[in-house]
């Protein structure tokens, strides 16, 4: 046993429910970011449901909240790479991919699985 295996915490590696705020909050076609503990995740909400995804482009960091958004496809401000946010591709670099998280609306609330 080394010298700090009695006080290692091991984090809940399951993902987990988190509300992230009324439905109406969310406007159609439009990307909003939000915080689930230190993560910032971006939720953009279309006519037939809910995209979130993380709000770092995994290539060079830019705020994908802020990105254009064409459909399903979403271009980092940075640098204009593009990621489908329906599948986590990239269509500019097949080595990157976009981490992408479930959301359901249950009554009136939206909350997000990470």
């Amino acid at each position: 046993m080394s010298w700090f295996e009695d006080d290692l915490e091991v984090p809940n590696e399951e993902p987990s429910w988190v509300k992230i705020g009324p439905l109406d909050r969310f406007v159609v076609n439009r990307t909003r970011v939000v915080f689930v503990g230190v993560t910032k995740v971006a939720v953009l909400r279309r006519p037939e449901g809910f995209f979130a995804f993380k709000n770092s482009c995994p290539h060079a960091g830019g705020s994908l909240g802020l990105g254009d958004i064409a459909g399903t496809i979403v271009s980092c401000p940075r640098h204009d790479w593009r990621f489908d946010i329906a599948d986590g591709r990239c269509l500019d670099n097949a080595i990157y991919e976009l981490r992408r998280y479930t959301v359901e609306v249950r009554g009136d609330e939206v909350w997000v699985l990470v």
